[in-house]
């Protein structure tokens, strides 16, 4: 498919956890905080922790919205953020949600943790179903950005336009996008920039595309991943991300 590309301009904003640091003469600590109770933001339609070692869908949408493991993705402990992980070991390997998917409203929220990237043409976290070629989250050469099914057209995250491979360092990021007139992108609680459009796809598909089968894996790992049909705030994106990020702590 050729696409154009179209960006806007947008203000970075933080929604990121407090770090603090105390120093004694024997002992350096440092412990990352929440002024939060740790539990994700309420009213999630669907949330997959892959910890019962399937894809058992645990927000409001139940059932309907349980996941189906396709083209060789399975969901073991190998590297999972806690608990247990879906992996996608195939370029065509995928999540499918429910049989319909999930129908998003208006303003809407979606997020996954994510470790170990893939590169290629095209990488697609979260898409619509399998006969509209519409793309919630995708890498297009490296670029991240939405992808306009209607226009075939690719909205890079402006005014960063963030590559993919920026995060293929070994560890796990959450990449969390937000619907709201226009589309804004989060990476570990941090905004990156915003898309000039906003999908109202379905959520079908988490890891690939299910267009045509596509071998757009979005990386080897996927773990914790929400959808809210509405769209969380500054606050809430820090809940979600402080409640579901790696545990950790240095002292020397």
């Amino acid at each position: 498919t050729t696409t154009t590309s179209t960006t806007t301009t947008t203000t970075t904003t933080t929604a990121a956890p407090t770090t603090t640091s105390t120093t004694t003469a024997a002992t350096t600590e440092s412990t990352t905080t929440y002024d939060m109770a740790c539990a994700a933001p309420f009213g999630f339609d669907v949330h997959y922790s892959f910890d019962s070692g399937s894809p058992i869908n645990e927000g409001a949408a139940g059932p309907a919205a349980d996941g189906t493991l396709l083209f060789g993705a399975v969901i073991n402990s190998t590297d999972a953020l806690a608990g247990q992980a879906l992996h996608l070991p195939n370029l065509n390997s995928v999540l499918a949600v429910g049989s319909h998917g999930v129908m998003l409203d208006f303003f809407w929220t979606v997020s996954a943790w994510v470790r170990a990237p893939r590169s290629g043409p095209q990488q697609v976290l979260f898409s619509g179903p399998s006969t509209l070629d519409s793309q919630i989250l995708l890498a297009q050469d490296d670029v991240l950005g939405t992808f306009d099914a209607g226009e075939f057209t690719m909205y890079h995250f402006a005014p960063t336009s963030p590559m993919l491979s920026t995060f293929a360092d070994g560890q796990y990021h959450q990449f969390t996008v937000v619907g709201s007139e226009f589309t804004t992108l989060y990476v570990d609680g941090v905004s990156l920039g915003t898309a000039d459009y906003q999908s109202f796809s379905n959520v079908s598909f988490v890891g690939n595309s299910g267009f045509n089968t596509s071998e757009d894996a979005f990386a080897l790992v996927v773990d914790e991943v929400f959808v809210y049909n509405r769209a969380l705030d500054i606050f809430e994106l820090a809940q979600l991300f402080g409640c579901t990020m790696p545990s950790s702590s240095t002292s020397s």
